[in-house]
């Protein structure tokens, strides 16, 4: 089993109510492959929600209570955030997943860039909350733009 962002497996559970459906993990899917997650949702946000940032793009800091995760308005909604992410770890567990796609950008599942805390459509170099929680129990994390689309 992969575990996957769900947005990535076609559930319209983006913050704009929108998907990013993947070809081969919607395959993956009808193979009955793949576990599909979205800590916001898991976290109890709302689908369409505001978009939300680290300050900082820093999810480590998050992890250790030293940044908060705000929307695009300054609600902080870290522990709803930490509550989604630390759900989708114990359903990765709880399968023996050892291997994660992620969809990159997101607060949760980036794999290679964050957006910056700004609200500025920002990208700099990190990883998602998620991202930095599977990895720490040894499971591979790889950005859902490095599985190629066979033609």
């Amino acid at each position: 089993m992969i575990l996957v962002s769900a947005c990535l497996a076609g559930e319209k559970c983006r913050y704009n109510a929108e998907h990013r459906l993947h070809p081969i993990i919607a395959e993956l899917g009808k193979k009955g492959k793949i576990i599909a997650v979205c800590p916001e949702v898991m976290g109890g946000l709302p689908t369409p929600r505001l978009a939300c940032e680290i300050a900082g793009a820093n999810a480590q800091l998050v992890i250790d209570s030293q940044a908060k995760v705000r929307n695009l308005v300054g609600d902080d909604i870290t522990q709803a955030i930490l509550s989604g992410c630390r759900k989708a770890l114990n359903i990765a567990k709880d399968n023996k997943i050892k291997l994660a796609i992620l969809k990159d950008k997101s607060v949760c599942c980036a794999v290679d860039t964050i957006y910056d805390g700004t609200f500025q459509s920002r990208l700099v170099q990190g990883r998602g909350i998620l991202t930095l929680l599977l990895e720490s129990e040894g499971i591979k994390v790889v950005n859902s733009k490095s599985v190629l689309i066979e033609e």
